[in-house]
């Protein structure tokens, strides 16, 4: 079946896993507590007095769970489910009790037929979906006011952020040597800050950008720039795992020694670790996108670099963005006000 090939693929990742609890919790509010009992760590749980069933109990639960109701999930859950599910990918650190808890055989095995049922639901088809005609750049508010948005030259930043890159593995090694550790160093593997613009498609809701933030700060306001593309633009679809390696080995950039600590604690594996040289990329295509189904089968784990004997992460990129090394993008009618409510849903400032 199709939907069991692409369940396990979603199934295989981190933020695959914590998608099929989020739709889960969504769709049946009782499995929370469940849930949250059963990913106690051995501290917590000793000083709340956990319930030496409470895992048997959340087996139980996802054993028997209807799975009738995941087709019931309109745009808006979804969207809140994928928001708190992107949100909870921070690589700079272990993996948060939940993720652990979902990673367990046991837990994997009970959430396949969700995933199954998840992916049934027509409203995950444009999920693979590749980069929109219709962009958007936000400017969070509480970070940059007034907005700025660089356009043009783009690929004299890009250059100069490999420079960077290259000079902080230099100094990441040095200080490796001389103190016997491994220095923690950026954990993101997006051509950041190199002025680079990115975007994400528009939606109804706006643009996916403001819903779907990694390690979210959770801010309320946002000035989002519609833009349109000027050209036909040479487009790198990031579909899954596979075609992020194929990037890292086609335009490979060392960052073993800036990053094996702190991608060690996030993933348990030492590296040695590549991530794409996007200055080399810029060479052969004007933008990069990451698919929502690309980033949720994809993000926050180690994958083999074919090859060589490196391994490379998605780290710190928004599901469907797209990073632009060409001038190919142009203004599209006024800056647009968005506000966050709080129960967390995003509209437009009237």
């Amino acid at each position: 079946m199709v939907n069991e090939a692409r369940a396990r693929e979603l199934l295989g990742a981190p933020r695959g896993r914590r998608i099929c609890a989020e739709v889960a919790l969504a769709a049946v509010e009782s499995l929370r507590p469940l849930l949250s009992i059963a990913e106690m760590d051995e501290e917590v749980a000793k000083q709340f007095g956990r319930s030496p069933t409470a895992e048997a109990d959340l087996l139980d639960a996802l054993a028997t769970f209807p799975l009738e109701t995941l087709g019931h999930l309109g745009e808006l859950d979804l969207l809140l489910a994928l928001s708190e599910t992107t949100a909870s990918g921070m690589y700079w650190q272990e993996p948060d009790d939940r993720d652990e808890l979902l990673a367990r055989p046991a837990v994997k095995d009970l959430l396949l037929p969700i995933a199954m049922a998840l992916l049934d639901n027509h409203l995950t088809d444009s999920w693979a979906s590749g980069v929109s005609d219709d962009q958007a750049f936000l400017f969070w508010r509480i970070r940059e006011y007034p907005p700025q948005l660089k356009l043009t030259d783009i690929r004299s930043g890009v250059q100069l952020w490999q420079k960077r890159v290259i000079r902080q593995e230099t100094e990441s090694a040095a200080i490796n040597r001389r103190h016997g550790r491994s220095w923690s160093g950026e954990w993101w593997s997006i051509p950041n800050p190199s002025g680079a613009p990115s975007t994400t498609g528009v939606t109804p809701e706006g643009t996916l950008g403001l819903w779907l933030v990694e390690d979210s700060a959770h801010e309320d306001e946002a000035n989002v720039q519609e833009l349109e593309i000027l050209r036909s633009a040479r487009v790198f679809e990031v579909t899954g795992a596979d075609s992020w390696a194929d990037l890292a080995a086609r335009y490979p950039l060392v960052v073993t020694e800036s990053k094996r600590n702190v991608w060690r604690q996030a993933t348990g594996h030492k590296g040695p670790w590549l991530i794409p040289d996007w200055s080399a990329v810029a060479d052969d295509y004007d933008a990069v996108h990451v698919s929502l189904w690309g980033h949720l089968v994809t993000a926050g784990m180690p994958i083999p670099v074919p090859g060589t004997e490196s391994y490379t992460m998605l780290a710190g990129w928004t599901p469907d963005e797209t990073y632009w090394f060409s001038d190919v993008l142009g203004p599209k009618g006024d800056i647009q006000l968005w506000e966050r409510s709080d129960d967390e849903i995003w509209t437009r400032a009237s």
